[in-house]
Order: structure tokens, then sequence, then C-alpha cells
């Protein structure tokens, strides 16, 4: 009887071995997992902190190069940006007597997408019919670019800004001869989306909206396209106008 007991307590001594064990592998195990996902989630938010901190130094970049080319448009043209907004001037050989449909497909080589992407209809005669050459030949121009900045403006305010610095508004073809003679032009911005606005308006007879002409990039994309102007108001958005 004696013996048997032994045997069971050895049995039971190498269960509880055997046990132990296990349970010392699971946990180890689980630990290890815990760790790995620690270590993981660590990296991924280390990365990520990372590439927070590069999008807002590319942003402060930004904002410092165009603090900066205000600064210089403000001297050499006398005017002051609306508060917290940018300033920037382009000069262009503008021909306002061109086609529309040629100034129009001249902008950039995307204006097809961005026009039915858009929804737009800037190749209806009715808008080309707003806005008719004008005999003026070729003219070197510079064109006044003003932005709100990054809080935003409108097309309202944008227009009385203009008109308290006494500057004219923009035929579209001003904007789409940016397009084409500086196909590169958002880089200038240090902007990878930018709008360009002319600044006559017109009213679009198949919706009855108040519309403006622009030249846009997104990313490699370059076209023509036209936005409602109570739309016209993010910090992509640029105004044009021209000297009186």
């Amino acid at each position: 009887m004696e013996e048997i007991a032994n045997g069971l307590l050895g049995i039971l001594s190498f269960v509880c071995v055997i046990v132990a064990v296990l349970i010392v592998v699971v946990v180890s195990a689980v630990l290890s997992s815990l760790y790995r996902d620690h270590l993981e989630s660590s990296v991924q938010s280390h990365e990520e902190q990372q590439r927070r901190e590069e999008r807002q130094r590319q942003v402060d970049l930004k904002h410092s190069w165009l603090n900066e080319r205000t600064a210089e448009t403000s001297r050499s043209s006398g005017l002051a940006p609306p508060p917290g907004g940018y300033l920037h001037t382009v000069s262009l050989l503008v021909d306002l007597s061109r086609e529309w449909h040629q100034a129009l497909c001249a902008a950039g080589t995307n204006t097809d997408y961005h026009i039915y992407a858009g929804g737009s209809d800037l190749y209806y005669k009715d808008v080309g019919g707003q806005f008719p050459p004008v005999d003026m030949g070729v003219v070197e121009t510079q064109i006044i670019l003003m932005s709100f900045g990054p809080t935003g403006g409108n097309w309202n305010r944008a227009l009385a800004w203009g008109n308290r610095n006494r500057l004219k508004v923009t035929d579209p073809r001003h904007v789409f001869a940016i397009g084409e003679q500086k196909p590169e032009f958002h880089h200038e911005l240090m902007s990878n989306e930018l709008k360009v606005s002319s600044t006559k308006e017109f009213i679009s007879n198949t919706t009855d909206c108040r519309i403006a002409c622009q030249v846009c990039w997104h990313g490699d994309k370059l076209g023509a396209c036209m936005e409602r102007i109570e739309e016209i108001h993010d910090n992509h958005d640029w105004f044009a106008f021209v000297r009186e």
C-alpha cells in the first residue's frame, strides 16, 4: 500500500512539474507577445510622431517662405495683404484676344480631367461667350495674387480688398496663361494643391450660380476648371488681380 502511495505521489509530482513548465511556457509566450506588441506600437507611434513633425516642418517652412514673398511683394508693390494673408506676383505675356477654346486648352494638359471631375461647363459656348476676346494683342502683364492664408476667406472679401487697393479684376485668360507659361507654379508656392481664380465672375446659364474660372493644380494634374464663388474660400485658393 505504501508503495502504491509513493507511486501515486511520484506521478503527481511529475504532473505538477509538467504543469508548472507549461505555465511558465504559456506565461513566457504571452509576455513575449505583449512585449512585441508594445514594441511594435512604440515603433509605430514613434514613426507617426516623426511623420507629424515632418508635416508640421513642411507647413512651417511653407508659411515662412510665403511670409518672405509677401514682405517682398509688399515692398515692391506698396500693397498690404489682408490680416494673416499672403501676396505674390507673376509676370506673364497675356493674350486677351485669344479665342476661348484655344485659351482654355492652353491652361494645362489635364483640363479635361478638371472639367469632368468637377462637372464643369467650361467648354459650353455660353461660358466662353461671356468672356469675348479683346483685341489688345499680347501684353506683358504683372498679375497680383492674394491668398487669405491658413484661416481662409471668401469671394466678397477678396473683391473688397482689390477695390480698396484700386486693382482690376482679371479675365480667365490671365489665369489660364499662368498654367500655360508656368506649369510648375504650384511648386513656386510650395503647394501640392493650388487654385488661382480669375476675379471676373459670371452667372451660369445652366445653374444660375455665380461662377469663377480657375487654373488648378492637383499633384501632377494641371488644367482649367471653374467653381461657384461660395466654394472659393480655403487656403488653397488664390485670387488674381491686375493694376488699373
